[in-house]
Parts: structure tokens; sequence; C-alpha cells
């Protein structure tokens, strides 16, 4: 039986979740009373929210970890966030990983052993959009402070300690964004291919072209992308990075991320990463490891430049290869990366 529900998710919006896709409205969900729609155009902004089936997620190569859920995330209340618990969860360290564009938590799963033989224990979870997390279908429910507060979010709810933060390509600019806002709580970080976007730098230079080439695409290829870009990615693993969207309806948050690059001042997204870069360069006190291929965008050129915006950041750890989903070669870094965050 299909489950569809309105739950509050900020001032004047309501999420409907629906459950198996199918548009069934009942009362209630998880024992919270439902707000049933009406066709009023004055009342609250509502969304449709998408949830993976399970089924999807079966048999992916070398992923067999325990899913686990939060349906009660503080300021997000309603929306279920998937994540995955490795390790002694009363280990002293804690490794938040933070997945890229397109990607999900699966992107880690070749660093995660060197974690756990390291004593972490490893928190790898799902933006709101990608993955197993539920997904909102309307392009304009994502912002980068609505994925900036889901891990602020994330850490209290599970009331983590000496964080270090591993994240690449947008993952990492995520990550770098919040140890200001949870100074006590990170302690180092763990950085691929990435950049602290400004409204004062440029991204790349056919930036503004690409992004308008990508909003065009209702329909954004996932796995068949990732693979164009580094050939390779197996086809069993261009699977897996297929899982979460079973069709269009599914990637309003991979279709929204381009655009939440702040270009100018006035974006959304620049008062943040100005503040990070401020704190970053003049107050952090935290282990910072830096990794990079030889991507022409993300790689060692902006992986040197990142280096002087960081206060104590280790020297560039330089890798093979061009790939921007860099944790596919973990192998090549992770135990010189863990010496430095240490």
């Amino acid at each position: 039986m299909g489950i569809q529900s309105n739950v509050p998710i900020g001032n004047k919006t309501k999420v409907t979740i629906d459950h198996d896709n199918k548009g069934k409205v009942h009362k209630t969900l998880s024992g919270h009373t439902a707000f049933l729609q009406d066709n009023n155009p004055q009342s609250e902004l509502q969304y449709v929210v998408l949830r993976t089936p399970d089924e999807y997620f079966a048999g992916l190569k070398e992923w067999n970890y325990k899913p686990n859920y939060i349906s009660d995330l503080e300021g997000f209340e309603g929306m279920r966030l998937h994540y995955v618990d490795i390790g002694k969860p009363n280990a002293q360290r804690t490794i938040l990983c933070l997945h890229g564009q397109k990607t999900w938590s699966y992107a880690f799963r070749k660093a995660i052993q060197y974690f756990i033989n390291d004593n972490y224990r490893v928190i790898a979870f799902d933006l709101f959009g990608f993955g197993r997390s539920d997904k909102p279908t309307s392009d304009d429910f994502y912002s980068f402070d609505f994925h900036r507060r889901t891990a602020l979010a994330l850490m209290a709810h599970l009331e983590l300690q000496d964080v270090k933060i591993a994240g690449f390509e947008w993952g990492g600019w995520l990550a770098m964004t919040l140890p200001m806002d949870a100074s006590c709580t990170v302690s180092g970080l763990l950085l691929a291919n990435t950049k602290l976007h400004t409204p004062d730098e440029n991204v790349w230079s056919g930036f503004r072209v690409w992004r308008a080439l990508h909003n065009a695409q209702s329909d954004p290829q996932i796995g068949a992308g990732l693979s164009h870009q580094d050939p390779n990615i197996t086809t069993e693993t261009q699977i897996a990075y297929d899982a979460p969207f079973p069709n269009f309806r599914y990637k309003a948050g991979v279709r929204k991320f381009p655009n939440l690059i702040p270009l100018t001042a006035g974006h959304e997204a620049a008062g943040i990463s100005l503040r990070a870069a401020d704190y970053l360069e003049n107050e952090w006190q935290g282990k910072c490891a830096l990794v990079a291929n030889c991507d022409g965008v993300y790689g060692v050129d902006s992986m040197r430049h990142l280096r002087t915006r960081i206060n104590g950041a280790a020297p560039v750890i330089k890798i093979a290869g061009t790939s921007a989903l860099t944790f596919e070669y973990a192998d090549q870094f992770m135990p010189q990366a863990l010496e430095i965050i240490f």
C-alpha cells in the first residue's frame, strides 16, 4: 500500500511523501497526522518527495552495508535521510563522508576499509535528492544552505565528536563550510579534487556554457556520464551509480546542483562560502589533507591554490588519472592522507 503525507518543512511549506510513487493519499505516516492536500492556490507551498524502492539497491557490487534511516532530523522532519554507520559505535574518532554531484555514499566504498583499519567510525550519508535518501521532485526545493543544514543537523543528531570530514568535488566544497559552525566537533578535513567556491573565483572558463547545457536536460545521465569521465568505471559500478534514480523525476537534486555555485555576490551560497574562506584561513586549527589528480578543473592546480586558503593544510598528495570520482582510487592516497589527519 502506498503512503502519501504532507509534513511541514520550513515556513509555509509542506512536503508530500510518496512512498510507493503512485500518489495514494493516506492520513498518517509513522504516527504523524498528515495534512491532506487541497486545491487552494493561496495555501502552503507543497512539494512531492520520492523514495527509491529498496530493490534498486539489491546486490550492488562492494556495497553490503546495512542502511540506517532518520525520519525526525531536526528541521527536516518527515523526510527520511539515509546513512551507513560502520565500525565501532564507541570509537573515539569519526569520519563523516560527503559525496559529490550525481553520486552517493557508495562512492566511498573503497576508502571505508582504510578508515575502519585506522580505528575510525564511518558515517557515510546521502544528501537529500541522492542515494537512498528521500528526493524532492522540484528543482526549486534545493539550495546550498539546505544541503549544509542537513549535514550539520546529522552531526548534532548523532552527537558526533572529533569528526574528520572526507569530501570530494562539490561534497568537498560543502565540507569546507561546516567547521566554522561546528568548531568543537570538526577536527580534520580530507579533501579531494574540489574548490571552495566563492564569487571572486572562476569555476572554469567554460562553466557557464556547460551549466546551460546541463540545465537543458531534464534527464541527465548518471552512470553513463560518470563512465564517460572515467573509462575505468565498470558496468557494475555504473549500475550502482544509476541505482538511486529510476527515472528523471528522481533527479531534481542532480539537476539543481550546478546552479548552487555562487557566480555572483548575491547568490545564496556566496556569503556562506566567503565566511568559510575567512574561517579556514584565519581561525582553523585542525588538520587538512589534500588529494588531487590531473583533472583540468579540480585537479592539482586547483588543490594547490586551495592549500593557500586553509591554515596549516599539508602539501597536496598527487595521484594518477583525471577522474572526478577520486575515492574510487583510494588505494593511491588513503594511507598517506590518514597519517596527515590523525
